[in-house]
């Protein structure tokens, strides 16, 4: 043996001495800027293992310690699964053993009378809508430690704990339509109709509000009424989307509700006329959008509030957008309607006007960008990842459970609230409560708010 081993950890996951451990041991070497970078070190938590040489394990008292060499390596314990016993030991008075036996309550359980712990059906809904590990997958793996799942007990599990989740994402909606403008955007995903042997379509709708919430919506169609339906009776506000004319139809039933045209949509028309054809006209406009995209990736890197992205896009952004309107209409006349750039011109004048209302209101984005992507959170593009592994949802009703529990993901990265512990409490939690005002205390974003007040206290 090279030499005696003394282990010890020295903080465990959740503990508050991780982070000193990382501190108090030997910062890492500078890397050269070229080099990727490892990041998120500093938080995990410390097992240190010590060597003692042989020879000094043999005679300590011959020796003095001088000094140390430390080498730190990165390392995972896989994932194990073990059995939570509660025992609730029963007691009988001692003068009135007539009287009936004392024993603590049982502990409220997310399944009535299943096995499931929290912990271990949030691991299931991570894996599912997370990872996009399909349920045959989860199984395998399971199964290489020894623990034999059948998948519709699984399927059974998560459909409940979809069902008491569902509360949270019903407040996440309400959290979400507080706002009086909202970004919306829709994706295709397939689903079974058992007996006929086919997929249809169907729709999950994202709204998102800038700067706070969003929440999804399955339909199984792409009209009004399923805008509608997602949207509510009394949401009155501004609607940032693409040209799609269930919007257009939407706002017209609804007086209250104004539209905002996006950017992305209109330059995207114009890029993709380019791909096909050079054009000088379209070469231009395209230019032009660029110089309006770095003014807001100025104003972003300034942390510009509304009042100053006003401002700022008043005398930076309005002229170059007067110059786009004015080469459109310049170029409409120079092309046949039905090419790609006459179709890209349409477009851009038919909702050029709307798009421009962004100029005159420091909360308005420049385009839907923030539903597909945003600083924390990707509200579509989990979706489509998802779908190239599970391809297709099993059915209407499975489309409206990726709905509840894309909800809650979703807004927990856009929050930065870690997801598995984020489910294991809420799991742990929604036995025992169930009125609206605690429920609304339980969103990410509440949650979230919870944490910095804490930590500004602290």
């Amino acid at each position: 043996m090279p030499g005696k081993l003394e282990t010890s950890i020295s903080a465990d996951a959740l503990g508050e001495d991780a982070s000193n451990a990382v501190e108090t041991s030997r910062p890492a070497k500078q890397r050269g800027g070229h080099r990727s970078r490892i990041t998120g070190l500093e938080h995990l938590p410390v097992e240190t293992t010590e060597i003692i040489p042989d020879l000094v394990a043999a005679d300590p008292a011959a020796f003095e310690r001088i000094g140390e060499e430390v080498t730190e390596l990165l390392d995972i314990t896989p994932a194990r699964f073990f059995k939570r016993r509660i025992i609730r030991p029963k007691f009988r008075r001692k003068e009135n053993r007539h009287l009936p036996p004392v024993v603590a309550p049982v502990a409220p359980t997310p399944l009535l009378g299943g096995l499931p712990a929290p912990g271990l059906l949030a691991h299931l809904l991570v894996g599912k809508y997370i990872d996009h590990l399909p349920l045959y997958r989860q199984q395998s793996i399971f199964h290489r430690h020894g623990i034999g799942l059948p998948r519709d007990l699984i399927i059974h599990w998560i459909q409940k704990s979809i069902e008491l989740l569902e509360p949270i994402a019903r407040a996440i909606r309400a959290e979400t339509l507080a706002s009086s403008y909202l970004q919306l955007d829709e994706t295709p995903v397939r689903y079974l109709v058992p007996g006929s042997g086919k997929a249809h379509q169907g729709y999950l709708w994202v709204a998102h509000a800038p700067g706070g919430s969003l929440f999804y919506h399955w339909g199984i169609g792409r009209g009004a009424e399923q805008l509608a339906a997602t949207l509510g009776e009394n949401f009155c506000g501004d609607i940032q989307c693409d040209g799609y004319g269930a919007y257009k139809a939407h706002a017209k039933a609804n007086p209250g509700a104004k539209l905002i045209a996006c950017l992305a949509h209109i330059r995207r028309n114009f890029a993709e006329a380019l791909d096909i054809a050079s054009d000088q006209h379209a070469a231009r406009i395209v230019q032009l959008i660029a110089h309006l995209y770095q003014i807001e990736k100025d104003l972003r890197k300034s942390k510009a509030g509304p009042a100053l992205r006003e401002s700022e896009r008043a005398w930076r952004s309005a002229p170059i957008v007067a110059r786009i309107k004015a080469t459109m209409k310049v170029a409409v006349s120079k092309h046949r309607p039905q090419s790609p750039v006459g179709k890209a011109l349409a477009y851009g004048l038919r909702h050029w006007d709307s798009f421009a209302r962004y100029l005159k209101d420091g909360r308005f984005e420049i385009d839907t960008g923030r539903v597909i992507s945003d600083q924390n959170s990707n509200a579509i593009r989990p979706i489509k990842l998802g779908a190239k592994n599970w391809l297709f949802f099993g059915s209407k009703e499975a489309g409206h459970q990726a709905a509840v529990i894309y909800t809650l993901v979703e807004n927990c990265k856009k929050h930065s609230v870690p997801v598995e512990g984020y489910l294991r409490d809420l799991l742990t939690r929604l036995p025992t409560t169930t009125d609206e005002p605690s429920l609304a205390t339980l969103t990410p974003a509440s949650v979230a708010t919870a944490r910095h007040r804490k930590s500004d206290a602290a």
